[in-house]
């Protein structure tokens, strides 16, 4: 097909039915993209032409991918899981489910783990070739060489860009398709549960487990390759500031760096809390106003307007209190934020001045972008660690319901045609008077025969309603 148009000539808009074969049909350019297509993803042009003309609707979207279908990523990975072997540490990472979700998607996983390598060389390029420029003007050199390094530059930024976009791309798709995997997984052991499992558990822990737990390990492949990418980065960009401004300084504004951390930690945890109080008051004072229009009837002919309006300017301020708390804290936290390379540069080149040394552009501007360079291995580390941690509490949480004693199956029996029930080799009491002769004792129907042929051991007559 050809993607030239997402209109037919002379169509009015709506779904793009020039690109599908016929109207319903399903439409997936990915899965028809090439290569170089797939890693530029140029296959959403047209979709991007379509909206820039009109706004996108629903109809507009392509079809999932069909290695992306839900119920096709859910089978597959019950099969993987099904076929899995738990390690025998007893650990969560030798659970079952961890070992499954491994095999499931290692490769993909390691392919982007690639990727991220080589962007986080070509990003430690750029500051490289940038000293390697400016020493170049400085030097009065040619300009042939002065435009190849500017074009070096250039190419490793876009190579960078493409690097880092099929890096996200691999690892949004492997949470993508955890999250379809894991609560496949959840709803199938919910069908399976044991009734003693279940009461012990609690319907709202399986809901507890398919929202927050599951959200905590599919959301836990997008950054977990910072584990080692961060610490990699962080020695490199050391050992090129110390390069380029001597151990002293390079250490001051590490230090000033480090210590910004735990400021913002700090603030981002107060702002947390802060946030939650503000929700909680707002949520009350949208209560109110929604009570006050379901009775604004009644209110209006008791005359409860007064009373009634000042419950909802009161339940107002202290909401607007929690509202200005959060907006001082925010604003504290970006200033600390965007004043961080400031106050690094500021304590890293007072050092180097205070020292001795000249500073330059060749010096300053590099050292300027390998500073910025620093700041997000440092902020990310830590939340990385933090998020591996509640991704690992819930991993055990999830085996440990997945692995609730299940419903036992019921027997098969092997029934003649026509056959409901079938009693072999059986005795049946009844209590006094239940049955046999008296008043109240009820007639034998053919029924009896029946069962007697086929029960030779009946220690009783067995009475049946006609």
């Amino acid at each position: 097909m050809e993607l030239q148009s997402l209109e037919e000539p002379g169509g009015s808009g709506g779904a793009p039915a020039g690109l599908r074969e016929a109207p319903g049909a399903r439409w997936c350019p990915e899965e028809e993209a090439g290569p170089l297509s797939r890693r530029t993803f140029s296959y959403v042009g047209p979709l991007m032409r379509q909206g820039f003309r009109r706004p996108l609707e629903p109809d507009d979207l392509w079809d999932t991918a069909e290695r992306d279908n839900a119920d096709r990523v859910a089978r597959d990975f019950y099969a993987t899981y099904g076929r899995t072997r738990p390690g025998g540490s007893g650990k969560t990472l030798s659970s079952k489910l961890f070992r499954a979700l491994v095999v499931q998607h290692r490769r993909r996983f390691l392919t982007a783990g690639g990727l991220k390598l080589l962007h986080d060389l070509l990003m430690l390029a750029g500051p490289f070739l940038l000293q390697r420029l400016l020493q170049h003007e400085q030097a009065g050199g040619g300009k042939l060489r002065g435009a190849g390094l500017a074009l070096a530059m250039f190419a490793c930024a876009m190579a960078q860009t493409l690097c880092i976009n099929s890096y996200f791309h691999i690892l949004f798709r492997i949470g993508m398709h955890v999250k379809s995997g894991v609560i496949g997984l959840v709803y199938r052991k919910a069908l399976r549960v044991s009734s003693s499992a279940l009461a012990d558990m609690g319907t709202g822990k399986v809901q507890n487990l398919q929202s927050n737990d599951a959200s905590k390990i599919w959301g836990l492949p997008t950054y977990l390759h910072v584990i080692w990418s961060a610490p990699l980065q962080i020695v490199i960009i050391m050992i090129m500031l110390t390069r380029l401004l001597h151990v002293v300084p390079a250490l001051a504004g590490l230090g000033v760096t480090i210590v910004m951390v735990p400021m913002g930690a700090v603030l981002g945890k107060k702002l947390a809390r802060l946030r939650k109080e503000l929700v909680k008051r707002t949520d009350e004072r949208i209560k109110c106003v929604s009570e006050v229009l379901s009775g604004i009837k009644a209110i209006k002919l008791y005359a409860w307007e007064g009373p009634f309006k000042e419950k909802l300017l009161g339940l107002r301020e202290e909401e607007l209190v929690w509202v200005r708390q959060t907006l001082m804290f925010s604003l504290l936290n970006s200033v600390i934020y965007f004043s961080g390379p400031i106050l690094v540069s500021l304590a890293s080149f007072s050092a180097y001045s205070l020292m001795g040394y000249s500073l330059t552009a060749d010096i300053a501007f590099p050292a300027l972008a390998l500073f910025n360079l620093l700041r997000f291995p440092i902020l990310i580390l830590p939340m990385q660690v933090q998020n591996i941690i509640n991704g690992k509490v819930s991993l055990k949480r999830l085996q440990d319901y997945l692995d609730a004693e299940d419903k036992e199956a019921p027997p098969a029996a092997e029934m003649a045609p026509g056959e409901a029930v079938r009693v072999e080799k059986a005795d049946f009491k009844w209590g006094a008077g239940a049955v046999g002769g008296g008043a109240r004792a009820r007639p034998r129907s053919r029924h009896y025969e029946t069962c007697r042929s086929r029960s030779r051991r009946v220690s009783s007559w067995w009475s049946w309603a006609r």
